[in-house]
């Protein structure tokens, strides 16, 4: 679940990560 917290910081901004 590496990739996933990547991507996700760049749609959320890093807001929950």
């Amino acid at each position: 679940m590496f990739v996933v917290v990547r991507i996700g910081t760049r749609q959320l901004k890093g807001a929950a990560y």
